[in-house]
């Protein structure tokens, strides 16, 4: 709600005052010059200029000065509110005051609807309060803050103590509305999350839009809201029935990890995180949860309390619901109650099974040893999720769970430290592919080449996040397929291995 309605404020006042800085600007310094004088009179005489011009103008000004704030998301979502406000307000322009109330709501909804598609591609949402939020937010900049600062930055140059003032006098009207748009952001209910949208389901809602924001009198206008339904209600892209999907993030040094079934999604570690703020769990978990759509988290494993593996729980915490959470650390989680990862503990989702092999008690080993290893898979066909499980760790479930180590796919454990990965260890486990969770240049210098060596004597398909991104593991039908996100979306900019 705040991005939403922060960007289309701002970006009508500046539209606005960009307008108004243009025409004194001319004022000022216009010359005797014939091209120089007739463009500033186009502007400065009774002569109409066009806004869409002035829009054009302010653009190319923005875009001088900050060239990279293209890539800025308010940056698009400013210029294209502005645009429907410009064409919403041509469409009808009347000095009554019932009409005029009913444009200024008129333009609202064209600004709600028309930002639709690229709230989607940008936030995975739609902020159905957003609507209510600009009725008050943009006059309020418009009117009070806008006016303030600007007023600040003349005076400025002529009474610092009056400049001041008016700058605070801004802040404070800053503050005031935030209140309001917090207020509204707590109603999570009224946040629709979606997931990223193709290429031509986006086509089709723009050429819905288009057809929408026509006159009145177009025939069968409102028709064309068929085409926004494939946006608004997508295909459900979770596996089907008895499959089920693996997404290794590529989160540096650390571990995060995403199985979704077919009604069931499940996060093991979340990654790094850091004393500054920030961790893997707002910056690459929580997106990719919202590009898939999801609202909930069904269940979480911890495997151990190194910070790599659960400096983003905070932050996954305090923004998308979470059912349970099992750990070999219990007491290191606050914010919700958490149970032990005990060997022996199987639930199943959609016909696909999920055991946990190792540790046998609390407390029966600690640190990275203690790492809950967990297996997923439908009949004899799995994968092992491993954690940071060292060499006495290996040596246990060789001598206790040895006939349940079989595993078509493996998370190498420790990032493929020195210290794990022993010889039996890898023969028990016997896996097609390895995929190794690691940062590239990382100050521990993983994965260890001996160990990289042993996988590939196995007979292995080695993949590593820190030359290949995200690994995604697809069952479907019976079989396993592995890629890498620099296969599925490769770029030119993409070093190779």
């Amino acid at each position: 709600v705040s991005t939403f309605v922060s960007s289309s404020a701002c970006g009508f006042s500046m539209f606005n005052y960009c307008s108004l800085g243009l025409r004194l600007t001319c004022r000022l310094y216009c010359t005797h010059s014939k091209g120089i004088d007739y463009a500033c009179s186009n502007i400065v005489t009774n002569r109409k200029v066009s806004k869409t011009n002035l829009l054009s103008i302010s653009l190319i000004i923005v875009i001088c000065i900050d060239p990279l704030s293209v890539l800025s998301h308010g940056f698009w979502l400013s210029f294209l509110a502005v645009s429907i406000i410009i064409f919403s307000v041509n469409i009808n322009i009347t000095r009554t005051v019932y009409y005029k109330a009913r444009n200024w709501l008129r333009v609202q909804l064209f600004i709600y609807i028309s930002l639709i598609p690229l709230l989607v591609l940008m936030f995975n949402q739609i902020p159905v309060l957003s609507i209510i939020a600009n009725l008050v937010a943009i006059p309020w900049v418009t009117m009070i803050t806008m006016p303030l600062l600007l007023l600040s930055a003349i005076l400025l140059f002529i009474n610092a103590s009056m400049a001041s003032a008016l700058y605070i006098a801004g802040l404070y009207s800053l503050n005031i509305i935030w209140y309001y748009l917090e207020y509204l952001a707590r109603f999570d209910i009224f946040r629709y999350v979606l997931p990223t949208p193709s290429v031509w389901i986006l086509l089709i809602a723009l050429f819905g839009l288009i057809i929408l924001l026509l006159p009145l009198s177009f025939p069968g206008r409102f028709i064309a809201s068929v085409w926004l339904l494939p946006l608004i209600f997508p295909l459900n892209n979770a596996p089907k029935f008895g499959d089920f999907n693996v997404n290794v993030l590529d989160v540096g040094q650390g571990l995060s990890i995403i199985i979704r079934t077919q009604n069931h999604i499940l996060l093991y570690d979340t990654g790094p995180g850091s004393s500054s703020g920030n961790n893997a769990g707002l910056s690459v978990v929580l997106p990719y949860l919202n590009h898939l759509g999801y609202k909930h988290i069904d269940k979480i494993v911890l495997s151990h309390g190194d910070n790599d593996h659960i400096g983003g729980l905070t932050d996954i915490l305090s923004r998308i619901e979470v059912f349970s959470i099992i750990s070999s650390v219990p007491e290191k989680i606050n914010n919700i109650a958490s149970n032990y990862c005990l060997t022996g503990q199987v639930w199943r989702w959609d016909n696909v099974t999920f055991e946990i092999l190792h540790p046998e008690k609390p407390a029966s080993f600690s640190g990275n040893n203690a790492s809950c290893v967990l297996k997923i898979g439908v009949g004899k066909d799995s994968i092992l999720l491993t954690g940071d499980i060292e060499a006495d760790a290996e040596y246990s479930l060789l001598a206790k769970n040895v006939n349940k180590l079989g595993a078509s796919v493996l998370i190498a454990p420790h990032h493929g430290s020195l210290t794990s990965s022993s010889a039996s260890f890898i023969r028990a486990v016997s896996a097609q592919d390895v995929i190794i969770s690691s940062g590239y240049l990382n100050r521990f210098r993983l994965p260890n080449q001996d160990i990289i060596n042993k996988y590939e004597a196995s007979g292995a398909n080695i993949f590593n996040t820190a030359t290949d991104g995200a690994i995604i593991v697809k069952y479907i039908n019976g079989d396993f397929s592995v890629m890498s996100e620099r296969e599925v979306s490769s770029k030119f900019w993409n070093f190779k291995k």
